[in-house]
């Protein structure tokens, strides 16, 4: 008897992948229930600053809680804060589509890392700037904007490889993080706005950890502390001191300086001779 493909899909998924993939599952079944409202999970400025600065009586009100309803109230937010790029919207085919996107992507980009907390880490950078993202833009649904993001650096680490959609479509993996936008363009009309901050969060993402750290110094390395945490030995958990590749250039410049001062000390000068 074959086995079930959602526990094979499961059991091959890389772990972190397979993480997210639970809480994708368990947002969505929580909505789809009833169990808890979409708006729950979706993020906007107004209503942040809304409870956060400007409504001055859900503040009286808060200050007026015991410490155990405090603390229940933020475990709420930040939770919300937390499992908003979780959530897919409806499951319709757009939806099944992005979903199917996340794991597909997601695994074959955590598999080409060589640490699991190199992948922890720019999974952070891709929250980290949805989440900057959408105190800016209108969004609904973060989960269409994350699936994005991890497509769209997976595409630009692997630009010739040839992809296939609906069975029929067969066209190199650099245009991919565009056929999502461009089927919603026409079939609703309209450009979407979480496909497109997906691209531009995704992009400013593999530009700084992919394409700066080759012409200048790599300000987002992996922490010490997640290489820690996963017991992987490194350079920076070991004590032991990073040799950067601009460390002998000063002194490649003083030491050519100085021979160049000695040879024009040792050489005669042509007008001055006494």
């Amino acid at each position: 008897m074959e086995k079930n493909i959602l526990f094979h899909l499961y059991y091959t998924a890389p772990p972190v992948t397979r993480f997210v993939c639970i809480l994708v599952g368990i947002v969505t079944f929580t909505v789809s229930v009833n169990l808890v409202n979409k708006n729950y999970f979706i993020l906007s400025r107004y209503q942040v600053l809304y409870d956060l600065l400007i409504n001055n009586k859900t503040r009286s009100v808060f200050n007026q809680l015991s410490v155990i309803e405090r603390f229940k109230k933020l475990s709420t937010l930040i939770l919300r804060f937390c499992l908003a790029p979780c959530y897919f919207g409806r499951l319709n085919f757009e939806g099944i589509l992005h979903i199917t996107f996340f794991y597909r992507y997601s695994s074959m980009l955590e598999t080409s890392y060589v640490y699991i907390s190199d992948y922890v880490f720019v999974l952070f950078l891709c929250y980290v700037t949805l989440i900057i993202g959408a105190m800016f833009v209108r969004l609904g649904p973060l989960g269409p904007s994350f699936s994005c993001i991890i497509t769209y650096i997976w595409t630009r680490k692997n630009p010739r490889a040839i992809i296939q959609t609906f069975g029929f479509l067969t066209f190199p993996a650099f245009y991919l993080p565009f056929i999502i936008p461009i089927f919603t363009l026409l079939s609703d009309g309209t450009i979407n706005n979480e496909e497109s901050m997906g691209i531009v969060c995704g992009h400013i993402i593999f530009f700084f950890k992919d394409v700066f750290p080759k012409y200048s110094a790599d300000f987002l390395r992996t922490p010490c502390f997640l290489h820690r945490l996963f017991n992987e030995e490194q350079d920076c958990c070991t004590g032991k001191k990073l040799v950067s590749r601009f460390q002998y250039i000063p002194r490649f410049i003083s030491s050519n300086s100085n021979s160049t001062r000695n040879n024009t000390s040792d050489s005669p000068v042509s007008g001055f001779s006494e």
